[in-house]
């Protein structure tokens, strides 16, 4: 492996699909008025989105490896992503009750609804044809961003993390491409559809 693969797997690692809801919710409170809220309250909420959304999938899908169900932990295997995908949206579904259950506003956690969406269209996609999930979460992760900045959510300027939420999509979207798991169209698409479910369901929030 050459040092651009190598990095390749680090930038595919820290921006991994199951990651984004995390760092989102993070920044849904950092960036806008919750970030009045106490630093315990801000961790507690980040550790069980972290739980819901990351722990408990990688556990699912270690789980379905044992069993045989799943031969490659990085799903990179088409006919293999159908049950964690399932798995991983439900998760989301369940963040998204917790959240509402801890009385967040509803861009906070309908957020997740956006993200289980997005999995469940990849999911569909992925019986024809290999879909980017990394994509699908950095273009969720930007669409919530810009969402924020449009309704004038945000409580600190916030071009500079958009900006910086078009570079990871792009750097996380090129770790895809030199690490051979999709082409330039099946990133492109996956950033769409993350972008697209995660704006109309926050736009349907407001409504």
């Amino acid at each position: 492996m050459n040092m651009l693969q190598h990095i390749s797997r680090i930038v595919s690692a820290i921006f991994s699909p199951i990651l984004m809801p995390t760092y989102a919710v993070a920044l849904g409170i950092k960036l806008t008025y919750l970030y009045t809220l106490p630093t315990l309250t801000f961790l507690s909420v980040v550790g069980w989105t972290l739980l819901f959304t990351a722990i408990v999938p990688v556990a699912g899908i270690f789980v379905m490896m044992k069993l045989g169900i799943v031969t490659d932990s990085g799903l990179n295997k088409q006919g293999e992503r159908m049950w964690p995908y399932i798995l991983t949206a439900a998760c989301y579904a369940g963040c998204c009750f917790f959240l509402r259950h801890l009385h967040a506003p509803a861009w906070l956690y309908v957020f997740l609804v956006g993200g289980a969406v997005a999995g469940l269209v990849n999911m569909a996609v992925n019986f024809k044809w290999k879909i980017s999930g990394h994509g699908a979460g950095t273009g969720g992760m930007l669409a919530f961003l810009v969402f924020l900045a449009y309704h004038g959510l945000n409580a600190w300027p916030i071009d500079g993390w958009i900006y910086a939420a078009i570079l990871v999509a792009g750097a996380t979207g090129t770790s895809r491409l030199i690490l051979g798991r999709h082409t330039l169209m099946q990133v492109a698409a996956g950033i769409a559809n993350g972008a697209i479910c995660v704006w109309v369901a926050l736009t349907l929030s407001m409504q």
